[in-house]
Parts: structure tokens; sequence; C-alpha cells
């Protein structure tokens, strides 16, 4: 999938980690990601922001540029 329409270099890498509870452990994924030179890394949680904070103080302190998303399930309003 293009998703900078050849604008970035080089393109992003998205990675998917679908682990049930919050299993990921976020500073080795920023650890990981700031020993390669990621300089910017994204975590979307599923119908919460609870990890952002922790999230977002990892990366800074690892030097990489944290993005914060979240995945909301909307339903349709009722009648």
């Amino acid at each position: 999938m293009e998703v900078c329409h050849g604008l970035c270099d080089p393109p992003p890498c998205h990675l998917r980690l679908l682990r049930p509870y919050g299993a990921s452990h976020l500073h080795d994924l920023v650890r990981r990601a700031a020993e390669r030179d990621v300089d910017t890394l994204a975590l979307t949680d599923r119908g919460t922001v609870t990890g952002a904070v922790r999230f977002a103080k990892a990366a800074t302190e690892a030097g990489v540029r944290p993005v914060c998303g979240v995945d909301v399930a909307v339903e349709p309003a009722a009648p």
C-alpha cells in the first residue's frame, strides 16, 4: 500500500501487534526502534488511549517522535 504517494523516503513501515490487554512492552518496542534509527513511532490503542502517556514518555526519552492514535468503534444513533 502506497501511503505517501512517493513523497516519503524511506517509506513508512506499518507494524501490527495484536496482543490482548495491552501486553506489548512499550519500552522494548521504543528501544528497538531507537536502535534502528527509527525517528517516528506510532501507537494506536483500540477503544481507549490508556497507553498513550507511557508510550509518549518512553519515545521522547529515547529520542523517537511519538504519534498516538485510537481505533474507535462508532455505532449508529438510536432512533
